[in-house]
Order: structure tokens, then sequence, then C-alpha cells
């Protein structure tokens, strides 16, 4: 068992001589305790305080070229990080004004000349560098990357994150106590709470993804405010990073929807193999959040030129995120006057809230419980995640062998939570999703991260695929279509004219009610107005299936009626009273 140490970007250190001793630096710049000199003709020159150059880097490709930076800050400690080599090229200084936020002195008007000293050193060291974190093959074994270590089940290779300049976790995935810490202080406290103890799971499902071969998804607690969503996301926050409410830390791993299209994807990017938490649906840009779905589930970025009309380099991820908001995300897609389509509402679960997220307080007070748990998310975090993985390496010997296991757990899963249910396809593929959340649950149990029982995962499984499926909302299509039907009905009982004694004056008419026989007769353009956006030929199978379109031509959808005043043989859509009868009404599967 391994905890190699990635090169650490806040390194206390009590003194800094001979610290650059075996460091070559290049022609023409003196380095000492003051600072880096560079020779003029008027003599050396200060440009910025103790700074250079200790390997350089480059990735599986011996592409992604840049350079580990070391340097004294003005607390006189010794810092690192390292950096991609396009920021040598950057105008107006920005290299230099990166390294003057994080501690060291840079003299104004000499940012350019710091930027070109860099450049010029020639380190035969060499270090791999990712720009993700994630899981990385590397030395024939597998490896997990974080900010400050990586984590293996041997000593490897070593590697160094290089990340995207403004990569949020850099600041938020960082640890605080112990992983037994956590477990009383977070975990313990949400048993019994069957959202949160899910809210955990799918942070911890989030890293096995590579293994478990499914795509990218998420899962969208919405609901009432006041109603403990975003404290669920806490909980899951904690797992990786810390979890204090988004208003009260910079450092939180839990952010806001409210970034664009483009923002979106470099957050994906940066929450590689992770978890990506998002709170407050309703402050994202609706006009395109459909098409944001589609994009953090297609596992891609855009492809874009730059400026020589050259494509970039595309980015790639794979997570899973835990979403919350007062509304759902087809309401959300809707706002913006777009139909939700199947593919989003399949690879964004909305799972509703009926009433508190937690439930049991263990005995306190609730608002004191929540808050407690709240705070206390703020303050034990980032170790059950690691401990998990490496737990994982170390009881498994290669990857083949966790992909195995994995699947085998998410198989009897699936039977588990799938049993005695008639399931449409799109149903049984969205608690495939959930079947590997469980299995990681179970895992964590199995593997002492997770202070429960195989029962406390089943229950809050169970609880959240009894609340998905009782959202009309995610029903098949053509149910949804049935449903429809049944809510126009009962909003414009004044759009159907009598049958028998000739419709009179109905305006906006949908069409004809027969009261001695129950049924209602459609247009077919009061009938494609009432399926609410469903497509017209889906919804009368559902009809047929569960009894509810009367026929009188042969096998065709359409009846012909006899319409005083109107028509003798009018073709309609003859749907039976009894769809308004909730008693019969049996459309959920189950």
């Amino acid at each position: 068992m391994s905890d190699n140490k990635v090169l650490s970007i806040n390194t206390p250190q009590a003194s800094v001589l001979n610290e650059w001793a075996d460091i070559t630096l290049p022609d023409g710049y003196l380095l000492t305790e003051e600072g880096v000199f560079e020779e003029r003709k008027g003599g050396p020159t200060l440009i910025c305080g103790p700074v250079w150059v200790d390997a350089l880097t480059r990735d599986h490709n011996g592409s992604g070229w840049g350079m580990v930076v070391c340097w004294i800050d003005r607390d006189g400690r010794k810092r690192n990080q390292a950096i991609s080599n396009h920021r040598l090229h950057e105008t107006g200084g920005g290299l230099a004004m990166m390294l003057s936020l994080v501690g060291l002195m840079i003299v104004p008007g000499e940012e350019r000349r710091v930027a070109r000293y860099l450049g010029c050193f020639q380190p035969t060291n060499r270090v791999l560098c990712v720009s993700q974190v994630g899981w990385v093959e590397t030395d024939n074994q597998l490896v997990y990357v974080l900010p400050d270590r990586v984590i293996s089940r041997e000593e490897t290779t070593e590697i160094i994150f290089q990340p995207e300049q403004h990569a949020p976790t850099v600041e938020t995935m960082k640890s605080n106590e112990s992983v037994e810490l956590w477990q009383r202080h977070v975990a313990e406290p949400c048993k019994g709470n069957p959202y949160l103890v899910f809210s955990i799971c799918v942070s911890l499902a989030a890293v096995i993804q590579r293994f478990a071969g499914t795509d990218n998804s998420g899962f969208h607690l919405y609901g009432n405010s006041s109603r403990g969503k975003t404290t669920a996301l806490q909980v899951a926050a904690s797992v990786h990073g810390c979890g204090a409410d988004p208003g009260g830390s910079a450092q939180t791993y839990l952010l806001r929807w409210n970034a664009t299209q483009n923002a979106m994807e470099g957050l994906a990017a940066a929450h590689n193999d992770g978890l990506l938490v998002l709170d407050e649906i309703g402050s994202c840009p609706a006009y395109d959040f459909g098409r944001t779905v589609y994009d953090l589930s297609g596992g891609q970025g855009k492809s874009r030129m730059n400026k020589d009309a050259l494509l970039n380099k595309q980015r790639r991820f794979r997570l899973l995120a835990l979403s919350s908001g007062e509304y759902s995300v087809r309401q959300k897609i809707e706002e913006a006057g777009k139909t939700a389509k199947a593919g989003q509402m399949n690879r964004f679960l909305d799972i509703p809230i009926d009433n508190a997220i937690v439930v049991d307080t263990h005995g306190k007070n609730a608002a004191d419980f929540v808050n407690q748990l709240k705070r206390d998310c703020g303050q034990f975090y980032g170790t059950a995640g690691p401990a998990f993985i490496q737990a994982l390496l170390d009881e498994y010997s290669n990857e083949e062998t966790i992909r195995i296991h994995i699947h085998q757990y998410i198989e009897e899963w699936k039977e588990l939570i799938t049993q005695g249910l008639s399931l449409e396809p799109v149903q049984a593929r969205a608690l495939g999703r959930l079947a590997a959340v469980s299995a990681a649950g179970l895992m964590a149990v199995e593997l002492g991260i997770l202070p429960f029982e195989m029962a406390d995962i089943q229950h809050a499984i169970e609880t959240i695929r009894d609340a998905w499926l009782a959202d009309e909302f995610n029903l098949p299509e053509d149910i949804r279509g049935v449903y429809n039907l049944r809510a126009f009905i009962l909003r414009n009982p004044d759009r159907f004219g009598s049958s028998e004694i000739g419709c009179g004056q109905v305006r906006n008419l949908a069409g004809y009610y027969n009261a001695a026989e129950g049924l209602y007769l459609f247009t077919p353009e009061g009938f494609r107005e009432a399926c609410g956006g469903i497509p017209e030929k889906e919804v009368p199978k559902a009809l047929i299936d569960h009894r509810l379109l009367h026929r009188n031509n042969g096998s065709h959808f359409k009846s012909r009626m006899n319409i005083p005043g109107v028509a003798k043989r009018l073709q309609v859509y003859a749907v039976r009273k009894a769809l308004l009868e909730s008693d019969s009404l049996s459309l959920t599967t189950g």
C-alpha cells in the first residue's frame, strides 16, 4: 500500500537555505535568498523573489509540456506548482501575476522578464503530468490522481497534477480531520435518512464509473424550498472535499448551477472520475439548459478552433452529477419553451421530494440536527473518497478484478430493486443507474468506509426508486401522453360539445362528449393538443393497452361517429370516461 506524495502546492518550510543548491540556473541570472537578479549593464537587478524550475513535465503522449515551478513565498514557505508552458507566452504578464497572487514577490514592471527567466531553465528531471483528477494507468498499474497526491497500490513513477487555469478542484478537493471523524460526525447521523444515505452512495459511485461501464448521468433532487436539498448535497460533497455551505466558504466542493454552457464544460472536466455537485437549478440560464444536460452526459466538450485555425484538444470527462433545485430538470428545459426529450430525462433523473429529506434527527431538535450536520460537513471532509479508492486498490489486484466484482454487485442489485416490477425499457435503464449507486454503497460498507449495513443501503435505494417511479413525469412517453389527456379533460370540460344534441356554440372546440356511452370524442386537432407534445401516434397505443380507447373502425385508432348537425361519420378519438376515474386508472408500473 502506498500514498505517493504529489509535489504539493503548499508545503511549509522552516529554512530556505540550499533549496536550490543543485539547480542549474540560466546564464545571466543570480538566485539568492533575496530573490532573482538579472545581469544588466548597470549591474544585477532584482526582478522577483526566490523562484526556480525543478523539473519539466509532459503527458503520456509526450505532449502537454510544462514545468514544476518552486518559489519561496512572503511568509518564507517553500511552495511549488506544475504550470503549463503556454503560460510563458501569455500577454500582459499573466504568469507573473498568478505567482504574485500565491505569494511570490514580483517587482512591478518586471513581469515579462520573470516569464523569460523561467522559460530559460533546462532541468534534466522529468515528471509525468496529468491535467485532470481521476484514474490514470502508469507503470502497468492503476492510480488515482488528486490535486495534492496520488493514490496507488504500490510505489509508482512520480506524477504531478497540472490543471487547467482556474480549475476549482485545486482548492476544493482537500481533506480535513480523519475518515473516522467523518464517519462519526457526517455518515452516522445520515442513518435513517434515505436521501442522505443515497447522496453519500452517489458520491462514491462517481469514482467507479470507469469500472461500471455506465455513461455519464445525474440525479436531481427537486421540491419546495427548506426541505434539506442543499444539506443532501453538502453530505455528498464532504466525501471528496469541503462540504461547507456555498454561501459560507470559498473552498466548498459544492457549486451552483449559475454557469454558462462553456463554463459548465470546464467544471465537468475538472471533476473527472468524480462527483459534480450543483445546487439551485433555478439559477442556470434556461435557454441552453437542455443542451447542457446532453453535454454533461456526453463526456466530451465542444470541438474548438484556436487562433491559427487549428483544432484544440477536446476536453473529455467521466462523472456523475448530483443536483438540486425547486424545479425539475424537465421544468427547466420547458422554461425555454422546449420539449424535454426522453434522452435528457434518462440521463438526468428527476427525483421528487414529497416531504423533508431529513426524517430521523436521532432524538435532536430538527433545526439543531440539520445545522450541526451542515457545520460538520464543513469541518470533517475529503477523507472518505480517497479511503474508498485506496481500499479498492488494496483489495483487488488489478483493474479487471475490480471490474468483475463491480459488475457482479450491479447485476445483483438490478435484480433486487426491479423484482416484481413491470418496467418499460426506459425505466429499466434508469433503475440500472440506481444499481450502480447501490453497488458502490455496499462495497464501501464491506471495505469499512461507510458505517452502514446493507439494509440502510437497500432502504435508501428503494426509497429513491419509489419516488422516481411515482412521479408521473418520469413515466414512459406514451403513458405521460395519457396523463396529459386526463389533465386536459379535467381542465377544459367546456371545450366539449354534446354528441347527442349538437355542439351549439363551443369556443375552441376540442371534441364532443357522448354521455350515454361515456366517451370523449376528440377531433384529431384537439387530440394532438391534449397530448401535450407527446407524439400523437404513441398515445392511442397506451390507451388501448389500458382499455381506455373505444374503436368501431376495425384496427384503426380513430372511430367514426354521428354528430348531429356536424357530420354523420366524423373521425374522432373515442376516449372512455374511465380515464378520469382514479380508482380505475392503473397506468404506473408495479
